[in-house]
């Protein structure tokens, strides 16, 4: 995200630190929540509320700074982000047993089946 492409703020009247893409559109949580199942990924983000759920890869992609690397995002934006791999929505089709995640150690997606455990950050 580039810098001038954010509104940094308090989301649904403070109730969470979250940043807007104004190219996307998407409202992101600041933070992460290290280590979950799939499944208690969805419901942590469901359960912030206003729309919040797990963001798709191609979401999460957009997250991803190619000129930076080990974490490869904006840590100013995206304090405390781990060079680990995050859930995402999308799963892998035809077998509904395995999902993407992307890391953002170097920005490279990966797949993986549906009871790991990996970092989560919510979108809306």
């Amino acid at each position: 995200i580039s810098p001038a492409a954010i509104d940094a703020g308090l989301a649904d009247g403070g109730a969470d630190d979250t940043v807007t893409d104004n190219r996307t559109g998407l409202t992101w949580e600041r933070g992460f929540v290290p280590m979950m199942t799939f499944a208690s990924g969805q419901t942590y983000c469901a359960g912030l509320g206003g729309g919040f759920r797990l963001p798709t890869e191609k979401e999460l992609l957009t997250l991803v700074d190619p000129v930076r690397f080990s974490p490869a995002i904006d840590q100013t934006t995206f304090p405390g982000t781990p060079s680990d791999w995050f859930w995402s929505s999308t799963g892998i089709q035809p077998t509904g047993t395995s999902n993407y995640i992307v890391n953002f150690n170097e920005g490279r997606t990966g797949t993986t089946g549906l009871t790991g455990a990996y970092n989560v950050r919510c979108v809306k």
